[in-house]
């Protein structure tokens, strides 16, 4: 905020939700001015207050440790090495810092067409489809062998044959030689298709219907804590703020050092990611960015920019717990017991609730999107994926079997050329 005319500042009801915090103070204190009636005088500090490499701080905690001032209308969280500093006073403030982002859609993550099955269904089904298809394989060798009929006794038939009955597609049976049959006559092999067939058709009843479903509900939240973040494909970065540098730096946390050497300063990165309000609330809206900062500083922005279904797919984790900020003064000022009456008497009687709801804004409300979320392209990856490495593998083939071709003709010729001149 700057610094002219600051207390016309603090008190304009002109984007009241900028610097809600120093505002929301500023009113406490000024009750406390009119009830004990002292006069205040302000000065702006661009810090809170913290440790030096001398072991001093700097900040508004140095002032108050050098006399410089009797006060501070701002409220901090209570660490052990300011106590020997200040003194705190009152609680006035409960300080939420989470991770903020718009949650990926469960349609267009890269594993959506998996999602409706989990890893133990998906290995009970292919090893049930690899049975049948073994199964299948042993009755036609054993019914061709004992009815002398000629047919296709090869894996790769069978192989089709199981992907023909999974995709619920008329089953067509190659043969090599003339005479070989397309049908199998032993009761066994029909009754083994048939259930074949019934499992394959409640399978993907299933497994359509959940895919179906996800599109239309809502977007399950599956991101919840520090470490589903660090898993998911989002980049974290966090608000240009002393706090938000400190809470990193002196976090023991192994998963917040993990995060902030992941996601927001990898290796790969020259510098963190670190943004101004505007400019991390606009990576929130347009990339798969999530965001550290305290919420209620971009709550008003979010409101201002976001439509919807960008306010509907917020979410929020909570790698800081929420903590409760103090009033300070100076140590061993004998105001100290007046000035933690006073607030709690605000608090008492019904005036620091009515401050919060004048300066605290409130999160986005959703009240839902009114359109249906198309597919992204994520959601068809695994099916792209698949697709090229087939038609990959399948060239590659083409030319082993040309060159095997080719060499075979010309084995031919060559032996028919030698032939023909003895």
């Amino acid at each position: 905020m700057p610094e002219d005319h600051i207390e016309d500042r603090l008190v304009s009801q002109t984007d009241r939700y900028t610097d809600s915090m120093a505002r929301y103070h500023y009113a406490l204190y000024t009750h406390l001015r009119d009830w004990f009636n002292f006069k205040m005088k302000l000065i702006v500090m661009d810090s809170y207050g913290y440790a030096t490499a001398n072991g001093s701080y700097n900040g508004l905690i140095g002032l108050l440790h050098s006399k410089e001032v009797e006060l501070g209308i701002s409220a901090v969280l209570i660490r052990h090495g300011r106590l020997k500093f200040v003194d705190y006073t009152a609680p006035t403030w409960l300080f939420c810092n989470p991770i903020l982002f718009r949650h990926p859609k469960a349609t267009a993550m890269p594993d959506a067409l998996a999602q409706p099955f989990s890893a133990p269904v998906w290995l009970c089904c292919a090893a049930c489809w690899l049975l049948v298809m073994v199964s299948l394989r042993f009755i036609v060798v054993l019914e061709s062998r004992r009815q002398r009929t000629a047919s296709d006794q090869t894996w790769s038939t069978a192989c089709i044959t199981i992907v023909e009955v999974i995709a619920e597609q008329e089953v067509f049976y190659p043969h090599h030689c003339a005479g070989a049959e397309v049908s199998h006559k032993w009761t066994s092999w029909r009754v083994l298709f048939l259930f074949a067939l019934v499992q394959a058709v409640i399978l993907n009843n299933y497994y359509g219907a959940s895919l179906v479903s996800s599109l239309v509900a809502p977007s399950t939240k599956t991101i919840r804590t520090v470490e589903d973040l660090i898993k998911s494909s989002l980049k974290v970065g966090y608000v240009n703020v002393s706090y938000n540098h400190d809470f990193f730096k002196t976090s023991s946390n192994p998963l917040i050092k993990k995060l902030y050497s992941k996601k927001v300063f990898p290796s790969s990165n020259s510098k963190p990611n670190v943004f101004s309000r505007e400019v991390a609330v606009k990576k929130i809206k347009e990339e798969a960015f999530a965001i550290q900062a305290e919420a209620i500083s971009l709550y008003p922005l979010i409101e201002d920019q976001f439509d919807e279904s960008e306010k509907c797919s917020l979410a929020e984790v909570n790698a800081f717990p929420p903590n409760t900020v103090y009033s300070i003064i100076q140590k061993g000022s004998p105001y100290k017991k007046l000035f933690a009456f006073g607030l709690r008497a605000l608090w008492e009687r019904g005036l620091m609730k009515r401050q919060l709801h004048l300066w605290r804004p409130s999160p986005p409300q959703c009240y839902g999107a009114n359109e249906v979320p198309g597919v992204e392209l994520g959601a068809i990856s695994l099916a792209l994926v698949l697709l090229a490495a087939g038609t990959v593998t399948a060239l590659a083939i083409l030319v082993v079997e040309c060159q095997l071709s080719h060499d075979r003709c010309k084995t031919i010729l060559n032996y028919y050329t030698f032939s023909g001149g003895h």
